[in-house]
């Protein structure tokens, strides 16, 4: 798939709603097996080292670590989102092409 916004205009809007469909069942599997499981992990770690009395014990660098991750994962996250919206804008203008020559 290209990454340059124009770089879609000549592509079938066929292809445009088969990419984006595709992309965005990518962005969902992300997040449902990416995203939100190293999310609620940071939460988790956060929230044990919060409780006073808990028996184990959360160091600095294991919190880092895991805010590390989610970081990274927001970053592919926004690539994958960001894709998707030039995909969508690129559906828009091809339908908005076709009206247009339908009216015509």
């Amino acid at each position: 798939m290209a990454d340059e916004p124009n770089s879609f205009d000549n592509m079938p809007l066929m292809d445009l709603c088969n990419d984006a469909n595709r992309l965005c069942r990518a962005l969902i599997e992300h997040m449902e097996q990416n995203f939100i499981p190293r999310v609620r992990t940071l939460n988790g770690l956060v929230r044990l080292d919060e409780q006073q009395g808990s028996d184990e014990e959360v160091s600095d660098t294991m919190v880092r670590n895991r805010a590390a991750e989610v970081l990274e994962s927001e970053v592919f996250t926004e690539k994958l989102d960001g894709e998707f919206a030039q995909l969508l804008r690129a559906i828009e203008r091809k339908l908005e092409e076709i009206a247009q020559s339908s009216e015509a």
